[in-house]
């Protein structure tokens, strides 16, 4: 579509007036008398504004739309007045759907918070039960064995290896559960913002159809480019 709206601050021409004296017992002859000389002239032609600015259709996903609401042609309108507002449904009709789906994705990020914390603290806890058995095992195992019998030497000595296992294994369990957290929030964190920016394009898009006055001035309707007359 290619509809513009001028809006204008009309000034108008000024005509010249006139005046005569004539009577109608005037003599033959021409008779003078004082005053001011006046002549008459006649005008022809049109208006056009001395300064406007020109408002048009902003870009839209689809290259045509409709007019909803037009203001009249030689309508008064003060600075931030509606002037044009067009056809907006095919952004209304998804914006609840985009609306549910930001809410949807920022349930769905507050959940895994939660539930990664959970987690997270488990594995810290079975880190530091580990830790726990590690250091017992260490000391059990540093005792002579010209003290203690060579079958309880070996046991503890077995115990220990298994302790160190078992806590390496602790911590990188933490380690890649920590990794895993981060990865799945950042993809969560991602799709909100998609959301969030689908949801601000369509609530943008929807103010854009609304077309104000840039300023005080008097709406002046173009004619349709290819009909040939005022858009309606």
């Amino acid at each position: 579509m290619n509809r513009s709206v001028w809006l204008a601050l009309v000034a108008p021409a000024v005509a010249a007036c006139f005046s005569g004296y004539s009577t109608d017992d005037a003599p033959s002859r021409p008779r003078v008398h004082r005053g001011d000389f006046l002549s008459e002239l006649t005008l022809t032609g049109e208006l056009e504004a001395g300064r406007g600015d020109a408002i048009t259709v902003p870009n839209l996903p689809s290259w045509q739309t409709s007019i909803k609401w037009l203001a009249d042609d030689g309508a008064d309108v003060k600075k931030g007045d509606r002037v044009i507002e067009l056809d907006n449904t095919q952004f209304t009709s998804g914006l609840d759907a985009k609306r549910q789906a930001v809410a949807q994705a920022d349930q769905e990020l507050q959940q895994k918070d939660a539930e990664g914390s959970a987690d997270l603290l488990q594995r810290q806890l079975d880190v530091e039960t580990k830790q726990s058995e590690f250091e017992k095992a260490k000391l059990e195992a540093a005792v002579p064995k010209d003290i203690v019998s060579a079958r309880d030497y070996e046991d503890r000595q077995i115990k220990l290896k298994r302790a160190t296992v078992e806590l390496a294994k602790a911590r990188d369990v933490l380690r890649s559960q920590r990794t895993a957290a981060r990865s799945d929030r950042a993809n969560l964190v991602l799709n909100l913002e998609k959301a969030r920016r689908e949801l601000a394009i369509a609530e943008n898009a929807i103010d854009a159809l609304i077309l104000r006055a840039p300023r005080d001035g008097i709406v002046v309707l173009k004619d349709h480019p290819w009909e040939g007359r005022k858009s309606k």
